[in-house]
């Protein structure tokens, strides 16, 4: 007789294979990415993305706890691409004064070229709060190169007190003086002024944010 007739209690039950999740937290990015790539700003709704996935709304909200968290990772991800598109991994890291405020300028000449080229990301980069969580988040996703090369345009650009400018606030005031160029330059008003000024803006106020960083923060008690 067979070992395990009537011992049914000690048969184990099949394991079930647990099914994959109908969409993931990347596949509703990607979709939501290049929603806001061909409608601006309007295509994030969450009812539209859970359609272009062919899901349901619920399912989404599996995938993605809010519409909040969602926009976070849009915006990592938007970072992340204009430092890229900006070639911030790569550069020397024996910058001189003159030759670090000359690389903020072509960085400000190339992120209004990309803005130029992708106008609907541009006017969901303006439409959202950017917090310091973006900038945290940046810097720890930062490749060693982009880090290097960040820290040397930085040193160029202030000086000795380089070492006292804290990296997040260091891209937070990038971020902030990029979107203020970006909102300015998309005026009609003020259409006529020029990239090129506009580029020439940014650098300076750029600049002039990380020096007066630096001697406040050398400047504070302990």
């Amino acid at each position: 007789m067979p070992e395990d007739v009537g011992r049914t209690g000690e048969i184990e039950a099949p394991v079930r294979k647990r099914r994959p999740p109908l969409v993931t937290r990347d596949q509703v990015i990607e979709k939501a990415y290049h929603l806001v790539d061909d409608e601006g700003p309007q295509g994030l709704s969450m009812r539209r993305l859970a359609g272009a996935l062919h899901v349901s709304l619920p399912t989404v909200y599996t995938a993605i706890d809010s519409r909040e968290a969602l926009v976070e990772r849009l915006l990592d991800r938007l970072v992340d691409e204009i430092a890229t598109d900006l070639a911030l991994d790569a550069g020397a890291t024996d910058r001189t004064h003159a030759s670090a405020e000359d690389e903020l300028l072509q960085r400000g000449r190339a992120l209004l070229d990309w803005a130029r080229r992708r106008p609907n990301l541009t006017a969901f980069l303006l439409a959202e709060e950017i917090g310091a969580g973006v900038a945290e988040r940046a810097v720890r996703a930062a490749g060693e190169a982009r880090r290097a090369s960040a820290a040397a345009l930085v040193r160029g650009v202030v000086g000795p007190g380089a070492g006292a400018v804290d990296p997040v606030v260091a891209v937070m005031v990038v971020v902030a003086e990029g979107r203020a160029a970006l909102w300015l330059a998309r005026q009609k008003r003020l259409a006529g002024v020029g990239a090129e000024r506009w580029a020439d803006l940014g650098c300076r106020n750029v600049a002039f944010a990380l020096r007066a960083l630096a001697e406040a923060a050398v400047s504070a008690p302990d």
